[in-house]
């Protein structure tokens, strides 16, 4: 599978079983940890959707890799005029191309065109993904960019009585501007690099001013703009995912609710109720507007009851619950951790192939030679394919056809004496997979290495019409093999 689908998929699997827990616990911490634990909680399960760490003994890791057999060898090849081959094998990877493996021969011993047709549909899952996650993406951008705009256009500028409330609330640390707006019906806080607060064109009281800058300010001290910007890219990752949209709406709420408890924790229960009462004013004259990415004081009719019944049964936390508090937030944290994501394939084909078998042949100086998957190779000559070398799995008792691609007619086919192992050389006309479109007929030579003690065979092709038999014969006297366990 491709390996960005496969760490997608992980990420979102991983996430989404940490949300069920969460909203599993939510029952019995509602009411008895502080609100902005538990959006600090919704922020692990966020990053946790997001961020591809995991350690190789993780649950998803083993799950994404359960099924996985053991390869058989792991070759390193190595072409001396050719340096740095990580990098394509990163690329190839990463980034599935079916056509362009047909063409550099990457199928040859896929005789039942199976692997074809699953590169060809992982292939097609992953665009309709990117495609969702670009659609996704822009559409909030160009939202976000025209509601903006809308927004600059009708500002007006507060008066001076109201920034002289705002820069003694700030203390003068914060440069942040506030305008007032004819477009919106409740206060808003927009703009990561240049944030300012907009109020709704009303006559506002002190209290209520007061009230609606203290919000907004601490919306800005907790960073919760740049939340809300990752929850929305990451929404737009796992568009997929129909739990990602319960997840967004859940982080918004939680960001409501512990934003309250940041403004009235300070507060007497006289000024509990008037921040209360600030909140249902905005309701009272709040109409739904184009959303875009930024906070609001109250977004959300429906939670406003939940919110001012936790304002006004707010009491400090004693320290025990405190205690109890953050360790649940460590057991997400190590949940989050445990759970792991899909990391280890990448690893695995960079890394234990520098660790396994190595082998090494001579082209000619004009060749180009590209890197491909299971430590395959392909040869070009002025951007013609021309040939190229697979790894397959290979058993003594198996019949040598089972190295050959379907449809193929062997015209010749003898055993190479003075090589390190058995050699078999064979001349073969093929046809290219069906469901490629491409009945051309081809005259390939073989060269089998058969590596009995490592069940192994490296089949070194080339086109006939391209090659001479006596520039491939040199090619293949030049390959040899260096076990993992030979001293360089």
């Amino acid at each position: 599978m491709n390996e960005i689908i496969k760490l997608i998929l992980s990420l979102s699997l991983s996430g989404s079983i940490l949300a069920l827990l969460v909203f599993a616990m939510k029952p019995f911490i509602k009411h008895k940890i502080s609100k902005s634990l538990q959006y600090y909680i919704w922020i692990v399960v966020l990053l946790r959707l997001i961020i591809p760490f995991s350690f190789e003994g993780s649950i998803i890791n083993q799950l994404m890799y359960s099924y996985k057999t053991p390869e058989v060898n792991n070759s390193q090849g190595y072409i001396q005029q050719v340096d740095g081959s990580s990098g394509s094998i990163l690329s190839s990877l990463i980034f599935p191309n079916a056509q362009g493996h047909v063409a550099n021969g990457v199928y040859h011993n896929d005789t039942d065109h199976s692997r074809y047709f699953t590169d060809l549909v992982i292939e097609s899952i992953f665009y309709v993904w990117l495609f969702g996650v670009i659609f996704a993406l822009t559409i909030n951008i160009i939202g976000y960019a025209r509601f903006s705009k809308q927004l600059k256009q009708r500002n007006i500028l507060a008066s001076d009585e109201e920034n002289e409330l705002l820069a003694t609330l700030t203390k003068g640390r914060t440069k942040i501007k506030l305008v007032r707006n004819r477009f919106i019906t409740t206060p808003i806080l927009i703009g990561l690099t240049k944030p300012q607060i907009v109020i709704p064109d009303y006559k506002f009281t002190e209290q209520q001013l007061t009230n609606i800058l203290l919000h907004e300010l601490a919306h800005l001290r907790r960073f919760d703009l740049s939340i809300k910007w990752l929850t929305m890219i990451v929404t737009s990752i796992h568009w997929f995912n129909p739990l990602m949209y319960i997840i967004k709406k859940e982080i918004n709420r939680a960001c409501e609710m512990s934003c309250d408890e940041a403004v009235i924790k300070n507060l007497n229960q006289q000024q509990k109720q008037h921040y209360g009462d600030t909140l249902i004013a905005v309701v009272a004259e709040k109409k739904d507007v184009v959303r875009a990415l930024q906070v609001t004081m109250c977004d959300d009719k429906k939670n406003l009851k939940e919110r001012l019944l936790a304002i006004m049964a707010y009491k400090k936390k004693p320290k025990l619950v405190l205690f109890i508090s953050l360790l649940l937030l460590l057991l997400v944290i190590c949940s989050a951790i445990v759970l792991g994501a899909s990391v280890e394939k990448i690893n695995d084909e960079i890394t234990e192939s520098k660790q396994e078998d190595r082998y090494e042949l001579i082209t000619p100086e004009h060749w180009s030679v590209e890197i491909l998957p299971f430590s395959s190779m392909s040869f070009e000559e002025n951007g013609n394919v021309v040939g190229g070398i697979d790894v397959t799995p290979y058993y003594p008792d198996q019949p040598l056809s089972q190295l050959r691609s379907n449809h193929t007619e062997v015209i010749e086919s003898h055993p190479l004496e003075g090589y390190f192992t058995e050699v078999i050389m064979e001349k073969i006309k093929q046809t290219p997979p069906a469901a490629s479109g491409d009945t051309t007929v081809t005259e390939t030579l073989h060269f089998y290495f058969i590596i009995e003690d490592k069940n192994t065979a490296y089949n070194l092709f080339f086109n006939a019409q391209d090659v001479d038999e006596q520039t491939a014969l040199s090619i293949a006297n030049s390959f040899t093999l260096h076990s993992s366990n030979d001293t360089q």
